[in-house]
């Protein structure tokens, strides 16, 4: 859920700046002001339940793993999303790159290796 929801609220932002600024007759200053008053409003509920419903399925996830409800290797706590996400974070710092937004990817990744695993966990059970 929290996958599905985070992707569809970053496309709606994606897709409200789009109509903001063919609105704005392509006035890119105009459109970013309208875009972040429209903003605004979700901003509070969008990161408040990215952060809780992330961080609750990472607690669990850990949880899971550490507890051994499933049948996994304890390296695959590392497969939680945020823990990936940190991950890509501290790669994006350390690493040199001529380019931002280098760590965008890793939570999306997180998912994918979490559900692996939980592919992983019903071959072997």
């Amino acid at each position: 859920m929290v996958f599905a929801y985070f992707h569809l609220a970053c496309g709606t932002l994606i897709h409200n700046y789009n109509v903001i600024y063919e609105a704005a007759q392509g006035d890119t200053a105009r459109a970013a002001a309208a875009w972040n008053r429209s903003y605004t409003v979700q901003a509070v509920p969008y990161w408040v339940s990215f952060v809780v419903l992330g961080i609750t399925s990472t607690v669990g996830w850990i949880a899971i793993i550490w507890k051994g409800v499933l049948p996994l290797k304890k390296c695959w706590v590392l497969a939680a999303p945020m823990l990936i996400a940190g991950i890509g974070f501290l790669l994006e710092l350390i690493l040199p790159l001529p380019f931002n937004g280098f760590a965008s990817g890793f939570e999306s990744l997180g998912w994918i290796v979490m559900f692996l695993g939980g592919i992983q966990a019903i071959k072997e059970g």
